[in-house]
């Protein structure tokens, strides 16, 4: 609210949340007796759901909200059968938030989701969230400070709409409340397209700068530790600052995607110091003037 600028005039009324700790809202239970859904539970949420109008239950954790195997998916496909009557009977949504298994480091997918699959079977959509690493956000020239808290919303499952053709991604920013503490909200992000601001005729000055040295006998390195590198020439092309973290992160993506699409190339030439041959930057495939519109 205090983000967004929302008063408690919009919201009154509208917005309804309960901890756990007063209503204990478990939808169903598993015993040795067997699966046990809370018909009472049931007929409350869909009195008071009707009773104020509500068109969204968010219910988080999902985990929280069940007495069952997660593994089981009979119990699983009881409890959320127990969540779908209720919107049957209101016209309302109700969105679970659930957990993933550990990744160990791999992003995850709809197949990640913890425990029975027949929650997934049971749901009309499925959104995964990843969290985009600093390295990756760097790479398209976000700085090390906007690169925090970045995440990436993708569609999973979509049985009533076609897939989001982009990702969709969000930023958590910190919010200070007047207790002094910080809260994250979610805001909306626009994550920068590798190439944004380059076109075909930067490209051409680095190749004939990458030339020109190389006629000179000054070959360019790929590794950018090296002396000779190629990013120098291709950030004083792009008007970018090597010495900047990221930005020196994003000219080497694009040394990289460039190499990729043969715009330059990796050949190997004598180093007279050692007398190897060594891996170099050249020129690959020569943009024409036609190409940039001259």
């Amino acid at each position: 609210m205090i983000h967004y600028n929302v008063t408690a005039d919009e919201i009154r009324g509208k917005l309804f949340l309960d901890a756990g700790r007063d209503m204990n809202i478990i939808f169903a239970r598993q015993d040795r007796e067997g699966i046990t859904v809370d018909d009472a539970l049931v007929d409350y949420l869909t009195a008071k759901i009707s009773e104020n109008s509500i068109g969204l239950v968010s219910i988080d954790p999902w985990v929280a909200a069940t007495g069952i195997n997660e593994n089981d998916n009979v119990a699983m496909n009881a409890a959320v059968g127990a969540v779908r009557s209720v919107c049957d009977v209101t016209d309302c949504a109700a969105s679970l938030v659930h957990h993933i298994r550990k990744g160990n480091g791999d992003d995850a997918n709809v197949d990640s989701i913890r425990g029975a699959g027949s929650l997934l079977g049971a749901a009309r959509a499925a959104r995964v969230i990843n969290r985009v690493s600093m390295e990756d956000a760097m790479k398209l020239g976000v700085s090390e400070t906007e690169a925090l808290g970045i995440f990436r919303v993708d569609d999973g499952k979509s049985n009533m709409a076609p897939p989001a053709a982009k990702a969709v991604f969000r930023r958590m920013v910190g919010v200070q409340l007047p207790n002094k503490e910080y809260v994250g909200v979610a805001t909306e992000y626009s994550m920068p397209d590798l190439f944004d601001g380059v076109n075909a005729k930067d490209a051409m000055k680095v190749q004939r700068d990458v030339g020109q040295a190389a006629q000179r006998g000054e070959f360019m390195r790929q590794n950018p530790q090296a002396k000779q590198w190629v990013g120098n020439v291709v950030a004083e092309a792009l008007g970018l600052d090597a010495d900047k973290k990221h930005e020196k992160a994003k000219v080497n993506a694009i040394v990289k995607k460039w190499i990729e699409t043969d715009v330059l190339r990796i050949e190997r030439e004598k180093d007279l110091r050692t007398g190897r041959d060594v891996p170099v930057v050249v020129v690959g495939e020569w943009i024409t003037g036609d190409e940039v519109g001259q």
